[in-house]
């Protein structure tokens, strides 16, 4: 696949930089910034999600 000379400006999901995209599908500025938001979002689906109780098991 061929390497696209576009360079378009987006802002980081992650922490409100401007940088330059080199594909449409860019969200992060930097892989950290995607890293640090793939962590945080974990996060929060651990606290969104209550811990399923099961009744057969013993306490």
């Amino acid at each position: 696949m061929g390497v696209s000379k576009l360079k378009l400006p987006k802002i980081c999901e992650h922490c409100g930089k401007a940088f330059e995209a080199k594909t449409v599908n860019t969200r992060f500025c930097s892989d950290a910034c995607n890293n640090a938001s793939l962590r945080l979002r974990k996060k929060q689906a651990l606290v969104e999600k209550p811990k399923q109780i099961d009744p057969s098991r013993p306490i």
